[in-house]
């Protein structure tokens, strides 16, 4: 454990780097920035803490304690301090999207919301090859670095109960992946957010539109051999949609209505397939037949089965119109938790994590409160 205190003319500065390995690394000039206290001062609280090594190397982090951790007399953010306020408080582990690093323009604004307002610790890890992360990245190296944060996490005191998982972007895919390894093991997490996803990387391509408005993928749906080649030869799938049915914490969707960088239907789809096993199912007969030379009596089924399935949804699921966002909201069976549905009506791709409306519906449906989990 490595503590740097330096002065400057506007403030004192404490940074941290810790590692679970033995190498010790500096911070990462280019990453630091400078937070205000509620009570006017101004205080560094970030600390760099390195997660240790995977199989590519040392991965690049912050640590941002809560508000509640200032309400005591001032104290080094030292191990301690870092120990201290994972168990006091609950962590939100936070996985950003795939432009830049943690420290890239409105993100450190994110942590400082979350922190202040939910009374909640942020771990933000930057994934291998980005800022100060060793190593090169791919699909299966972004989700052992997640899990090398919640392993860091755990190790300092916090149980599984007291951590968070947030993602936003391509955050959400690495966020579905280390929940579902954590199910496979019996682990559960106290909640899953993931902001504006995907369903897979194939079918978020099939819709996805540069600069909001030039579809990438249409002009090939002429040919769909060509599709079917090109998405064969993707490395990274990301398929949250296949992973998300087995975890078992609550689970919210967010995603603003006029996102142009991944339509919103694309978390509306994960939200219909959690809901798809309180449905009845369509027969297996009936399902290859559907819309494409089906039989008068294949026509009536359907039918029967449509307007079933929709009062089914409609006893299962609850919706409401907020001021800032449509919310749905239904139960999973078992005791897996709840999954919300909210869309805001405007927040875009980014901006969308720093609306107020939509930290506090995360710390109401996750009963985040100040001390406690």
């Amino acid at each position: 454990m490595g503590v740097t205190t330096r002065r400057n003319t506007l403030q004192t500065r404490h940074s941290s780097a810790t590692q679970l390995g033995l190498k010790k690394t500096s911070r990462c000039a280019a990453c630091s920035t400078t937070r205000r206290t509620s009570s006017g001062g101004s205080r560094e609280r970030e600390v760099t803490v390195m997660t240790g090594r995977t199989q590519r190397g040392a991965l690049g982090a912050w640590f941002v304690l809560a508000d509640a951790s200032y309400a005591v007399p001032p104290t080094p953010i030292d191990e301690l301090a870092i120990r201290n306020a994972i168990v006091a408080q609950p962590t939100i582990l936070f996985f950003h999207g795939n432009a830049a690093t943690r420290a890239a323009v409105f993100r450190p604004r994110v942590y400082g919301m979350y922190t202040t307002r939910l009374q909640a610790n942020v771990l933000v890890v930057d994934y291998r090859g980005f800022a100060d992360s060793e190593g090169t990245p791919s699909e299966s190296g972004l989700v052992i670095d997640a899990r090398a944060g919640f392993d860091w996490l755990t190790a300092r005191g916090a149980s599984a109960h007291d951590i968070v998982l947030m993602g936003q972007s391509l955050g959400t895919g690495v966020v579905a992946g280390l929940a579902a390894q954590l199910a496979e093991e019996g682990v559960d997490p106290h909640g899953v957010v993931l902001v504006a996803a995907f369903q897979s990387l194939p079918l978020m391509l099939e819709e996805y539109q540069m600069f909001g408005f030039l579809p990438l993928l249409r002009p090939l749906k002429a040919v769909p051999f060509i599709t079917k080649l090109l998405f064969r030869f993707l490395h990274s799938r990301f398929d949250t949609e296949k992973a998300l049915p087995s975890v078992r914490a609550p689970i919210i969707l967010v995603h603003a209505l006029n996102d142009a960088d991944i339509p919103h239907t694309q978390s509306v789809s994960l939200f219909n397939t959690l809901l798809e096993p309180h449905l009845s199912p369509i027969p297996p007969a009936l399902a290859p037949a559907l819309g494409i030379g089906m039989t008068p009596e294949q026509v009536r089924e359907l039918h029967i089965l449509g307007a079933k399935r929709a009062e089914e949804r409609l006893q299962h699921v609850g919706e409401d119109d907020l001021v800032y966002a449509n919310l749905k909201r239904f139960e999973r069976r078992d005791g897996q938790g709840a999954v919300s549905l909210l869309l805001p009506v405007s927040g875009k791709h980014n901006e969308v994590l720093l609306s107020e409306g939509v930290i506090d519906f995360v710390g109401q449906t996750l009963s985040i409160k100040r001390g406690t989990c």
